[in-house]
This record gives structure tokens, C-alpha cells and sequence, in this order.
């Protein structure tokens, strides 16, 4: 096996000079303590300049006694993590996107280790960043690509992911399809219209913690079940991310034996912390029945997964499976039935694992807790085979905190974490991420949502009627917005009477699909339609949902009516509420990306629709001091290039043309030039909008 032959090379010198002076050093969860006689123990390891500790089940809580042994650090030759590649992993993870100096240390760990998808990985973003780097170019050899082939690889080059980027935050997919089609062009990349819009769709998707979600894919309706999520925060949509499968705890009601007891969203908030801190995607399904190891339960979890990597960006690589007390017998017989689909399993306070024989040998990690008090699931079963799995030095790791009853308190959360972080699918094919926005799109999916990749086929629209057309609106899955352009292009461009009197009904309609209603807001603006300015007003006052709001104000701006102004203020001062509630540090990219997109809508609308003194007031307070002179800052990330200064300039201008359509005086645009200091970008947007207006 490549990992076993990796460990038994000694580390590099700069490696090992650099484990050996650390007063602690613990990077994974498995590490390999080589002695000066030959011996090797290993484990989890954390050292001093007198000692060095090992815990030799792994586990890294410094509460648990079970299995440490503590040696001399003059009787320790090296310290190598096992197996390389979750190190190799870890330091990818946090490396930014600029950053080559550490590429080129990881490079080097990787060639001595002999691990070849890592060399080659590391190889081609070192060649993508320098075409000349003479280490990488050493280390492919005559597998180095050109610097042609580079610029079209989207996993590697800089140019072309930034600009696919800028392309995703396009308004609609037509624009997006334009732009995209433009940098494959100037790069020689092959887009993939799905991927593309299924990335798209990401951007604009809620994040944090959403609780009750109700499952679409299933075909029985009764198979229909909720299921809670996390989604981080800080979410590049052209990465994929990790995902954890969490199966709850529970059983049945004593008086119905058909319902369960427990459900996804009580196990979620143990996991959401340290899935914050990884940038793990969290899924907890509510079991259909109980127990979890039933073949309907099974077949549940599986679709729901399907269903999950098609919305939310998964790396099916680094898919993990875990459960909590039954839930984690569950997670056991569903990992030994599909155990290539994850990298890991494992289970806490749960019976021991059946089948975990099978999960080993085809390398997949274990891990798994116990509390020495576990008073519903004694712990000496589970004990003895955590010692078995020692003794055969299997990759499994087991953590039994004294003291500790039945649950998952958070330290042990922590230890499940560093072990399963930076653990592949053991036959990955590659050392990249593996997008579940490639996967091909199914009928299944298709059936449920659409095509995302819709708008980019126009000539599949051109020859429905517009009753067919309309339908495709009405119904407000993906293919709603190519067919609202259809409708312009082929149906009925000026919009009839009728038309626009299904277009203001749909917008009223609060059941109505979020994306049809957006949509209808979009025709009713392209048409002008001088009787929707009451249900557009409607939409600001009564949903809060910033692309609704942005849309409606797009449609009031070019109805270009004065007493739209209470509505502009009215959706202000909602927006406002919103923004306040992000808490007291920094706030989310994504969320302030949505709020800016909304506010800059509103702004424009208000300048076209010539804003009063009050309504000036209002934008001033809320927009101008309240969201660009925010004190908590953006959270943004440039390691994945969420870059909040196109966002800032366009509101900047926005702010500076409303106010000199509005006729404010001087001291409102003085007040922009203030917020944008000496920011050179900053100044010539306001002056560009104040000296253009609209």
C-alpha cells in the first residue's frame, strides 16, 4: 500500500529538524514516532523539549489516559505523519491560491514521500503560477503540459478562475453564458454550461444553518422526508467542499412504534461548529423509520446525498459518514454496504462496529468514541475492539474520555474532526477535489429542478408557443429565466394585455416559486407596465428575499414613478433590519454581497424615480453610513477571491448618480468621497456617477 511504504522513509532533514525543536507538534492524526533503536509506536503525538507523548489510539483529547505512552525525547529519531497524505491534505487546505512559497514546501514532502498524485497536483499549480519553475518542472518531467494547456485548466489556472468568478455574479444566465463563452475564448477552456450554472446557482443558495428542509428527489412521496444543513459561510462556488453524512440519535415511541424519536436538526449544532472552523457541508437527515439500518433508511440517505451534491458544491473525495448512538450503528451498516463512496466512518457512544473489517480493508478510516460512564452502551465491548484495531495497527482511531457518559461532548467532536479533515476516498482518482457539479445530470434531477444549464441551449426555446413558454415560468425551476427571454424574443415581446395580467397576478402570488416570481418581475419591467406599479410595491413591502427585492426594484426604477418612493423606503428600512441582524463581527462575504445587490436596486430605483429629501435621508443612513461605513468589516477571503471592491465601487456610483438626479447638495457627495477615502477606484466612481447622473 503507497501510505505503509511512505512512512517507513525517514523524513527530510528540514522536517525533521523542524519536528524535533517544536515544543509541540501534531499536524495529523496519525503520526509514526521512529526510535533510535528501530522501534516505531504509532499515534497521536504531541512532544516537548524533554519528552514526547503518544497516544496509541490516536486520539488527540489530552484527557484521555487509555493508551499513552510517554517516552524520552533523546530516545526519538523521527516523527513522520501517517499517512502523508492526509498532511499533504491539511496543508492544502490551508494554503491560499498566491501562495507559491508553500506549494513548494508541500511539493517537496511529496516527492519525498514518493506520492505521486500529490506531486503531480502540486507540480501543475506551481507550473500554472511560474511556467519556468524549475522544481515542478523537474518533478513532471515529460508530463508537464504546456503553459496552452495550463491556462485552460480551471483546477490550476489563476487568470481563468478569477474570471469565471466575475462571470458567476452575472444577473442571469444569458449574460453569464456571453461572458463565459468569451473567457473560453481568450483561454482555450472548455466550459461546461451545467457546472457553470450550477455554480451560479450556489452564489445567490442560503447558507449557515437551515433546519426542516423538505427532500424533492425521492419518487414516493412518503419517502419524502426533512433533513437539516449547514452550509459554510464563506463558500467559494467553484471549489468543492468536503460533506459530512450525520445520522441522529433516537428510537421508537413507546406509543407508536412506527414514529421516531430524534430528528436531523438535534444533532446538527453539536457538528456546526467544527464543520465552521473546516468548511464542511453538514447533512442530517431525519431517519424515515427506525431503525437507521432498514433498506428504506439506506436507500433515503443515499438519494438525499445525490440530491445535496447537486445543489451544494461536494467534493466526492471527502465524503464522511458518522452517527450518534443508533444513529452510529447506522452509520456503520450503510458504510460497510457503500463503503467506496466515503473516506471515513464512524460512530459515537454507539455498539461496536459490525462489518468494520470489511471498511478496513478497503481503506477507509475509522474512528470512534466511547464514554468510560456510558451507562446505555457500556463501554467494554467497544473498548476491546478499539484494542483489536490497535494491535493490527489498522487506520482507526479511538477516543474513551473518563468521566464521560452517553453523547458526543464537544472535545471529542474536535478529535472526530481532526481525524476525518484531511481523509480521502481511499481510491481517489487524483489528488484534486472531485466536483459533484460534473456529475452529468440525471433524470432524476431534471424531473425535480430542471435544467440548470437550460439557457444555455436558446434554440430549444424558439419553436414553443407562449403558452408553453409561460408554463416553464409559472413552474419557476432553471428553466424559468431562458424562457422568460424566449418569451420576449419569440413569444409575445411587447407583452399583450393578458400576458401582463398574469405576469402582476404571478408576482402576487406569495405560494408562488421564488425564481417564477423574480422572473415575472423581470417581464413586467422589460414591458413597462404602468398598471403593475401596486403588485411590484407589494413585493417590497411583504418579502424580504434579496433577489425578489433587487428584481422589484429593477421593475419600480423603470416604471420611473414618484409615489414608488414609501415602497423604496419601505424595503430600505427591511433591508436595513437584515443587515443589522449579521451580528457583531465581521459580516459574511455572501452576506454582504446579497444585501449590496439589493441596496444598489433600490438606490438606482430611487434615482429614477427622482427621491425626496426624506428618501435621500433614508439612503444615506442606511446604504452610504449603515452598509459601505459599516465598522464590522466583510468577511471576505482572497484565497478564493471573494474580492468586495467591484461590489463597493458599483454602490459607490450607484449612490453618487441617485443623488444628483435627486439634486443633492454637495454635501452628500462629499460625504461618498469621504467613505471612499483615498482609495483611487473608490474617488472616480463617485465622480463618474455624481458628473453623469441619470
Amino acid at each position: 500500500m503507497r501510505e505503509r511504504r511512505a512512512v517507513r522513509r525517514l523524513a527530510p532533514l528540514p522536517t525533521l529538524l523542524l519536528t524535533l525543536l517544536l515544543p509541540s507538534a501534531a499536524a495529523v492524526a496519525l503520526d509514526e514516532v521512529t526510535f533510535t533503536n528501530g522501534r516505531t509506536v504509532r499515534g497521536h503525538v504531541t512532544s516537548n523539549a524533554t519528552t514526547v507523548r503518544v497516544n496509541t489510539f490516536g486520539c488527540t483529547v489530552a484527557d484521555m489516559t487509555l493508551g499513552v505512552e510517554t517516552f524520552p525525547r533523546a530516545d526519538v529519531r523521527s516523527i513522520d505523519p501517517w499517512p502523508l497524505d492526509d498532511a499533504l491534505v491539511a496543508g492544502l487546505d490551508e494554503i491560499a491560491e498566491i501562495d507559491v512559497a508553500r506549494r513548494e514546501a508541500l511539493l517537496q514532502r511529496a516527492i519525498d514521500g514518493r506520492v505521486k498524485d500529490f506531486v503531480e497536483r502540486l507540480g501543475l499549480e506551481l507550473l500554472a503560477r511560474s511556467p519556468s519553475h524549475p522544481a515542478a518542472s523537474k518533478a513532471l518531467g515529460r508530463r508537464a503540459p504546456g503553459a496552452e494547456a495550463l491556462a485552460a485548466d480551471l483546477r490550476v489556472a489563476p487568470a481563468l478562475r478569477t474570471g469565471l468568478r466575475l462571470a458567476l455574479r452575472r444577473r442571469d444566465a444569458a449574460s453569464r453564458r456571453e461572458e463565459v463563452l468569451q473567457l473560453a475564448a481568450r483561454t482555450g477552456w472548455t466550459p461546461d454550461g451545467l457546472f457553470v450554472e450550477r455554480c451560479a446557482r450556489l452564489l445567490v443558495a442560503r447558507r449557515g444553518v437551515l433546519e426542516d428542509l423538505v427532500a424533492t428527489w425521492p419518487e414516493d412521496e412518503e419517502d419524502r422526508g426533512t433533513y437539516s444543513l449547514y452550509v459554510p459561510e464563506r463558500l467559494d462556488p467553484i471549489d468543492p467542499r468536503p460533506l459530512v453524512v450525520a445520522l441522529h440519535g433516537g428510537g421508537t415511541d413507546p406509543q407508536n412504534p412506527k414514529a421516531v424519536r430524534g430528528r436531523g436538526k438535534e444533532l446538527l449544532p453539536v457538528l456546526v461548529d467544527e464543520a465552521r472552523q473546516r468548511g464542511f457541508l453538514v447533512l442530517c437527515p431525519t431517519a424515515l423509520e427506525w431503525p437507521w439500518t432498514t433498506t428504506r433508511n439506506q436507500r433515503w440517505v443515499q438519494t438525499l446525498v445525490d440530491e445535496v451534491a447537486s445543489r451544494w458544491h461536494v467534493d466526492l473525495e471527502r465524503v464522511h459518514l458518522v452517527g450518534l448512538g443508533e444513529g452510529g450503528t447506522g452509520a456503520w451498516t450503510l458504510g460497510t454496504k457503500d463503503a467506496d463512496a466515503f473516506a471515513s466512518v464512524g460512530a459515537a457512544s454507539a455498539p461496536r462496529a459490525p462489518g468494520h473489517s470489511a471498511l478496513l480493508s478497503k481503506g477507509v478510516r475509522l474512528w470512534c468514541f466511547h464514554g468510560e460512564r456510558d451507562d446505555v452502551v457500556p463501554v467494554d465491548d467497544v473498548r476491546a475492539q478499539a484494542e483489536t484495531w490497535r494491535k493490527k495497527k489498522a487506520d482507526a482511531v479511538y477516543c474513551e474520555l473518563p468521566r464521560e457518559g452517553h453523547g458526543w461532548p464537544p472535545a471529542a467532536v474536535r478529535d472526530w474532526g481532526e481525524a476525518v479533515a484531511s481523509r480521502r476516498r481511499p481510491r481517489a482518482s487524483s489528488a484534486f477535489p472531485r466536483s459533484s457539479f460534473l456529475v452529468p445530470l440525471g433524470e432524476t434531477e431534471r424531473a425535480r429542478s430542471g435544467d440548470p444549464a437550460a439557457a444555455w441551449h436558446p434554440e430549444s426555446f424558439e419553436g414553443l408557443g407562449a403558452d408553453a413558454l409561460w408554463a416553464h415560468i409559472m413552474a419557476g425551476r432553471a428553466e424559468a429565466e431562458p424562457a422568460a427571454h424566449a418569451f420576449l424574443v419569440y413569444g409575445e415581446g411587447p407583452g399583450g394585455a393578458a400576458w401582463r395580467e398574469q405576469a402582476r397576478a404571478l408576482v402576487g402570488q406569495r405560494e408562488a416559486p421564488v425564481e417564477a416570481v423574480r422572473v415575472a418581475l423581470g417581464l413586467l419591467e422589460q414591458w413597462k407596465d404602468p398598471e403593475a406599479l401596486v403588485a411590484v410595491g407589494d413585493v417590497l413591502r411583504t418579502r424580504d428575499e434579496p433577489r425578489l427585492v433587487e428584481a422589484a426594484a429593477g421593475a419600480l426604477g423603470a416604471l420611473g414613478e414618484v409615489q414608488a418612493t414609501q415602497d423604496l423606503r419601505f424595503a430600505l428600512r427591511t433591508l436595513h433590519r437584515g443587515w443589522k441582524g449579521q451580528g457583531t463581527t465581521a459580516v459574511p462575504f455572501g452576506a454582504f454581497e446579497a444585501a449590496a445587490g439589493a441596496a444598489r436596486a433600490l438606490v438606482e430605483a430611487a434615482g429614477r424615480t427622482r427621491a425626496d429629501k426624506e428618501l435621500l435621508a433614508e439612503i444615506e443612513e442606511i446604504v452610504a453610513l449603515g452598509i459601505l461605513k459599516d465598522p464590522r468589516g466583510v468577511a471576505a477571503d482572497p484565497t478564493v477571491g471573494e474580492d468586495v471592491t467591484p461590489i463597493r465601487l458599483g454602490l459607490l456610483d450607484a449612490l453618487a448618480r441617485t443623488y444628483r438626479s435627486a439634486g443633492g447638495s454637495k454635501t452628500l457627495t462629499d460625504m461618498l468621497f469621504h467613505i471612499a477615502g483615498r482609495d483611487g477606484p473608490a474617488r472616480l466612481a463617485v465622480t463618474r456617477g455624481a458628473a453623469e447622473g441619470w
